[in-house]
């Protein structure tokens, strides 16, 4: 522990000429190899932390865990690059390795996954049901909830619950997943509604970055992806982000907000369309 404090106590007399690093929500600092993330919410550091620690013991690419001191988290720093969400072509194969390797990794827990994310969208909808434009909330809330009563339960497995080139840092021919605050068990589709999300969104990504990102992952675990739960999932999803706008819980992005819009109004998307045409291949 005094080591840990006072490699803490250094970072601190230092943090002016520390690195900082973009994040949404946390302070993400490098200091002498080490990466110290201040979290604002303790479900999310406690979350992380059981985590970290779960998949060290095993040796998954994760950061290796090396203490807390009080909100901050201190990992060791992985020598490599991240990924940029706008260049990330030839990487979309080995993005599929790594989340198909994760969600190869045996659980023992028992969730229900349709009740857990029900739950989740009740919040969601209690939240916003004064504050989303009305035409808007009764269109989405329709059809989340007529898609969430034909969900079925699906496979346990680990979900990393934010996958997307960002968090994912390359490094001496190995890829390693970062920001583990809302790794969960629940449905492996699920783990792909925030990466087929990006593809959705940008102009620039092709079919052919989805069907990399399929094959990496189909080299590991057959995996079909369902039309219906991809639909699903992203409306939720885009339900989701922008109630956390409305509720001032993330800043507001104009153009990021009339996609999540479209996308809540809309009836066809891209990716349904290529999930149709990978399927057929």
């Amino acid at each position: 522990m005094e080591n840990l404090e006072r490699l803490v106590n250094e970072y601190q007399k230092n943090i002016e000429n520390t690195k900082k690093y973009f994040s949404y929500t946390n302070q993400v600092r490098e200091y002498n190899g080490y990466i110290f993330k201040k979290m604002r919410h303790n479900d999310r550091l406690e979350n992380e932390i059981k985590w970290l620690k779960r998949l060290n013991q095993i040796d998954y690419n994760v950061p290796k865990f090396i203490g807390l001191y009080e909100n901050i988290i201190i990992t060791e720093k992985i020598d490599g690059q991240t990924i940029e969400d706008t260049n990330a072509h030839k990487y979309f194969y080995h993005i599929g390795e790594l989340i198909a390797n994760l969600h190869n990794i045996p659980v023992q827990e028992n969730l229900e996954w349709k009740q857990n994310i029900k739950l989740q969208y009740i919040d969601l909808k209690d939240s916003v049901k004064d504050k989303m434009p009305n035409d808007i909330f009764k269109v989405a809330t329709n059809f989340i909830e007529k898609r969430l009563e034909n969900l079925s339960n699906s496979e346990n497995v680990i979900i990393h619950s934010d996958i997307r080139p960002e968090n994912i840092i390359y490094s001496n021919g190995k890829y390693y997943l970062i920001d583990l605050e809302n790794m969960n068990i629940g449905d492996r589709e699920y783990d792909f509604t925030r990466i087929l999300n990006l593809l959705n969104e940008k102009e620039f990504y092709s079919y052919e970055d989805f069907k990399n990102l399929m094959d990496g992952y189909r080299s590991i675990n057959h995996l079909q992806l369902s039309e219906e739960r991809w639909q699903l999932y992203n409306k939720f999803y885009a339900f989701r982000i922008y109630s956390r706008m409305l509720c001032g819980k993330i800043g507001q992005d104009n153009k990021y907000e009339k996609y999540l819009k479209d996308t809540l109004l809309c009836e066809n998307d891209k990716v349904t369309a290529w999930i149709k045409k990978y399927n057929e291949e």
